[in-house]
């Protein structure tokens, strides 16, 4: 002990932090236990118990306290009106440059809202903050681990934290995750180049059950955008929400199909294409969205007609209202999303659905994807626009 108060007096000459290394011995001071193996939580008898009192020292404890960290106010923050960057119908940009701009707009307008990055900005976008706000981004490094601890510990101090990196990273960082849940975190995470989509970058880079991982936590959002529009309402969505928000990005470019105007409500889902009686839905989520539509197309000339679903909100999800419409539209669908079926849209949508008349078909990432284009790998893995369309003309074909 005293040489450990040495250790806390000799840490006043430097105002930086001091790290104390303390070597130890488990069970030191008893002959039974001392550095051996087998003692994890194992209780002793009442008779070890007294050998084990007879044996330790009793020195002095050196008298000392510790000092109660001084009471900080929170910081005040300056506010203004947001003017986030809006694009039109027709554009094309990919989500996470979106994400990017949206940040970089609120950080403008909210002092509070701080970046917080895994040494990968650059891909993530978050580095757009930096253009104008440099000092409302924090770099973390490749320690997702300490990333998380760290927009943890800044919420708490009243910074609203937006933290980043690439989807197949923040597995690193689960048990952090898990944690910020329990102790009801308000904190937005941004997983950037999820899925198969990727392309070049091989399987290790791909995120594809970073969904499942956030749907698993109580009181968590799962948000995941398919275009420009969409994913500056994401993270409209995610200010100030109080919750542990999840906003799943990607990194191809896609067309902007939603107006600047389109409203996107927590929970909700959104009807792309709704033809009057129509022989199958069609439901994607963020890149899917748009293989859904091109299946749409080549639907239309077998004479088929197909109703397109966007699920930009996986969690919380209005499964009432999806079933309705699933019903009232040919009880017949296919579910494509870039994810492992363990967790994902599907089996989300199919435990929703279990008790429905509804026949539903899933497509997912069910193999271990390799380096290729993004085309070549959402056709290689069953998720592109021809795999809809087949199983479609299937379900349709049944009746």
């Amino acid at each position: 002990m005293q040489e450990i108060k040495n250790a806390f007096e000799s840490s006043h000459a430097s105002d930086r932090p001091t790290v104390v290394l303390a070597e130890t011995v488990k069970g030191k001071g008893v002959s039974l236990t001392e550095g051996e193996e087998g003692w994890h939580g194992v209780p002793l008898t009442e008779e070890e118990m007294q050998e084990a009192f007879e044996e330790l020292p009793s020195p002095e404890m050196p008298e000392f306290r510790i000092s109660k960290p001084e009471k900080q106010e929170k910081p005040s923050f300056q506010e203004k009106e947001v003017d986030m960057k809006t694009y039109e119908q027709g554009e094309v940009l990919a989500t996470r440059d979106a994400y990017g701009n949206a940040l970089a707009d609120l950080a403008e307008a909210r002092s509070e809202v701080l970046a917080v990055d895994g040494e990968v900005s650059n891909s993530t976008r978050s580095e757009y903050i930096k253009e104008d706000n440099p000092d409302q981004f924090v770099e973390s490094f490749i320690a997702e681990q300490n990333m998380i601890s760290m927009a943890q510990g800044l919420s708490i101090k009243g910074y609203e934290v937006f933290t980043s990196t690439f989807s197949a990273f923040i597995s690193r960082a689960h048990d952090q995750i898990r944690m910020a849940a329990l102790s009801e975190a308000e904190i937005t995470v941004v997983g950037s180049h999820a899925g198969v989509s990727i392309g070049q970058d091989g399987a290790s880079q791909m995120g594809l059950s970073d969904i499942a991982l956030f749907r698993a936590l109580r009181e968590s959002r799962v948000m995941y955008p398919c275009d420009g529009n969409s994913a500056r309402k994401m993270v409209e969505n995610a200010h100030r929400s109080g919750n542990l928000d999840y906003i799943r990005t990607t990194r191809p470019e896609t067309e902007v199909i939603y107006s600047p105007e389109e409203e996107f409500p927590v929970g909700e889902f959104k009807k792309v294409e709704e033809p009057e009686d129509p022989d199958v839905v069609l439901a994607g989520a963020g890149i899917t969205v748009h293989e859904a539509l091109e299946a749409k197309k080549m639907l239309e000339q077998e004479g088929v007609q197909a109703a397109v679903v966007d699920i930009y909100c996986v969690k919380p999800f209005n499964s009432y209202n999806f079933r309705r419409f699933v019903e009232s539209n040919s009880e017949k669908l296919v579910v494509s999303e870039d994810h492992y079926p363990e967790g994902g849209i599907g089996e989300m949508l199919g435990k929703e659905l279990e008790e429905s008349n509804i026949e539903m078909r899933t497509l997912a990432v069910d193999k271990i994807p390799h380096s290729g284009g993004k085309q070549e790998l959402l056709e290689n893995c069953g998720i592109d626009r021809k795999a809809i369309k087949k199983q479609a003309l299937n379900l349709v074909e049944q009746h």
